[in-house]
């Protein structure tokens, strides 16, 4: 387990790049709990969970799961894209 460098974690990190972002967000803050606990156990010669980065997860970044499909749709419906800022 010495043997692991910042690029692995990389690699590592890039195979979730499809899964939701709560899921990453999970994978990584697991994998830099694991790694500091590598370095106080002495299985890590170095912490690198410095080099792995955070994953910041929006509270409000889903729709509330009260709502139901079809009034999500007519609240998509009365969107008007000119109205748009982004």
């Amino acid at each position: 387990m010495g043997a692991i460098a910042a690029t692995h974690l990389s690699s590592f990190i890039r195979t979730g790049c499809h899964y939701a972002t709560k899921s990453i967000a999970l994978t990584i803050a697991t994998l830099r709990s694991f790694l500091r606990i590598g370095v106080v156990q002495g299985w890590l010669p170095v912490d690198l969970s410095a080099d792995v980065p955070t994953v910041h997860v929006r509270p409000d970044a889903t729709i509330p799961s009260i709502w139901k499909a079809e009034d999500v749709e007519a609240h998509a419906m009365k969107l008007d894209p000119a109205d748009c800022d982004a």
